[in-house]
């Protein structure tokens, strides 16, 4: 008996087989596996139960998969099928991995009806992204655009942090040390004008720092999520601040300018990632909301008022028992200010599925915003639905953060990497891939091929090892498979090991995908275009193998946000 979905050239020959599997009831009863060997079967169907083949159902499906498998190269036995796939269905697989064309792996039909928001990078609007910022985008972009590669409908989001302490840093900073320049006149980036004026400011409040600590331990308002921001000063950043929210003209001017300095910085390093935001919310639109939530939250006992005038959350745990949500002058926590931009957004993101992506310094935050808005609503659509949680990127000097000065920033990186020897050796080798568009590969791959929960510290050596970065090893293999000496009509041969193992392991991606998803992490995609590039790269690949590479590997980028799909030559 023949799969009747088989004889369609389109269809997935992985997942044909294994509907062979559940057609005949065997899809519990055994496993199906695909070697990383191209001198192996295609296919291995590991058997769990050792007696299925002397029942009705283990006989017909190991007719069936007969009927897939070249009938000279199937062999059955009590403990598994060893299967290579009919070369004509191969042939015409190859034909079109060759030729390009769009969906070229017949994923994006699986998951058309969904809709997503997925939140990432949420920068401050008081200094350049650093690569404390770098690896939140990239798996954030990485996850939008996977859900793209199956066909979800997604909008790509950012809350950016436009009102705060260090909000008032950055203007007064701007004042005091900014000479009056705009980053035009400067000659800079708005977002290193402002980033640099802001760092100087911080640098110059020198030794109030441990008498504001030590004030703000005896009003029992610490919140260790907070850091500086739950101190209570009296300077021109806090007056600033007080003069924009009374709607001062200069101040309200002055705000406007710095958040549309930086986030025009930003603009211009998303574009070099090649990563794109669809919607920008801006925390200073959500601030007559906080000022309601807090007193509906008051009122129905969600939070409470300390003695020293602060409102805080009890989270019932000891490790974080009290987070705070206003200070004891009323200013609003950047707490507040998160809970209020998803509460007062849950219209606009109603009937989507929503995705946060977050430091994991942050998952008190983000479970206790949740705890509240249930509380609050009860019953009600609770948005973000999903928080994917990485772990910190470190320095020399510890964790990466802006305010201690020395942040390595995404731009200096980049421009690092393209310039450097290795990458810019790929561009002069190789033609079509140029030096920028290889950066962003070897730049985002680097976080996707870690464990999401695991501490990251950029080292430019790793950044270029072929072992420890997964993007570094796919940019050399797409850089050398668009090489112009392969270029060439469609020309399959499934006789051609190495051709033939491509094929047969393009087949993988779909479902990886499909599976990284489900799970919200991307690692086994990755890992396994890692893997096919470290296999094509030591190989004597032929034209036909590397326009199908191509292919696959382009399909593989795309879905993991590092380059966008293209059919046909890049250059």
């Amino acid at each position: 008996m023949r799969y009747a979905g088989f004889s369609d050239p389109a269809t997935n020959l992985l997942d044909a087989l294994d509907a062979v599997l559940s057609e005949h009831d065997a899809a519990t009863r055994t496993v199906s596996l695909v070697p990383f060997e191209p001198e192996r079967a295609d296919v291995v169907v590991k058997v769990c139960d050792r007696r299925w083949r002397e029942r009705p159902h283990g006989r017909s499906a190991i007719e069936a998969l007969a009927g897939l498998s070249d009938p000279a190269a199937f062999a059955p036995s009590d403990e598994e099928l060893l299967a290579q796939l009919h070369d004509e269905r191969l042939a015409q697989l190859g034909a079109r991995l060759e030729a390009g064309g769009p969906d070229p792996l017949r994923t994006r039909t699986v998951a058309t009806s969904a809709r997503w928001t997925v939140n990432f990078g949420d920068p401050n609007t008081t200094k350049a992204l650093h690569v404390g910022h770098l690896r939140n985008v990239a798996i954030g972009h990485a996850l939008a655009s996977a859900a793209e590669a199956l066909g979800t409908r997604v909008v790509r989001q950012s809350r950016v942090g436009d009102f705060g302490r260090n909000m008032g840093e950055a203007m007064a900073g701007w004042l005091r040390f900014g000479e009056g320049r705009t980053p035009q006149q400067a000659g800079v980036k708005g977002d290193q004008l402002i980033g640099d004026c802001y760092l100087r400011y911080v640098q110059s409040l020198g030794e109030q720092e441990a008498a504001l600590q030590a004030e703000d331990a005896r009003a029992q308002d610490g919140d260790a999520m907070l850091s500086r921001e739950r101190e209570v000063r009296e300077d021109e950043a806090e007056r600033v601040l007080a003069a924009w929210r009374a709607g001062e003209p200069a101040a309200v001017a002055l705000l406007k300018d710095v958040r549309r300095w930086v986030t025009d910085g930003h603009d211009e390093t998303y574009a070099r990632l090649g990563v794109e935001v669809d919607r920008t919310l801006f925390e200073s639109d959500y601030l007559p909301r906080a000022e309601a939530l807090v007193a509906d939250a008051l009122a129905h006992g969600v939070i409470e008022r300390v003695a020293s005038g602060a409102t805080m959350y009890e989270t019932g745990e000891q490790a974080y028992p009290r987070m705070l949500i206003t200070r004891r002058d009323g200013f609003p926590t950047q707490h507040l200010r998160y809970i209020a931009t998803y509460d007062a957004t849950r219209e606009l993101l109603d009937g989507t599925r929503t995705l946060a992506v977050f430091g994991n310094e942050w998952h008190g935050l983000a479970r206790y915003a949740e705890a509240i808005l249930r509380r609050l609503h009860p019953g009600a659509d609770i948005h973000p639905h999903v928080n994917v949680m990485h772990g910190m990127v470190v320095g020399d000097a510890g964790v990466v953060k802006s305010s201690r000065g020395g942040a390595l920033l995404v731009d200096e990186l980049f421009e690092t990497l393209a310039g450097c020897d290795a990458v810019a050796g790929l561009e002069r080798r190789h033609g079509r891939w140029d030096a920028e568009r290889l950066t962003r590969v070897v730049l985002l791959g680097f976080f996707l091929g870690r464990p999401l929960r695991q501490r990251v510290q950029i080292d430019m050596g790793e950044l270029l090892s072929s072992r420890r970065n997964a993007g570094w090893m796919m940019a050399q293999a797409i850089a050398s498979a668009w090489d112009a000496r392969y270029d060439g009509e469609p020309d399959p041969d499934p006789a051609d090991p190495g051709y033939r193992f491509v094929l047969v392991q393009s087949q993988r991606h779909r479902r990886l995908l499909v599976k990284c998803m489900e799970e919200l992490d991307l690692l086994g995609l990755v890992r396994f275009h890692h893997h096919l590039s470290r296999w094509y790269l030591g190989a004597a690949p032929s034209a036909r193998t590397a326009r199908a590479m191509r292919t696959v590997l382009g399909a593989g980028l795309d879905a993991l946000g590092l380059a966008r799909w293209e059919p046909r030559c890049p250059s």
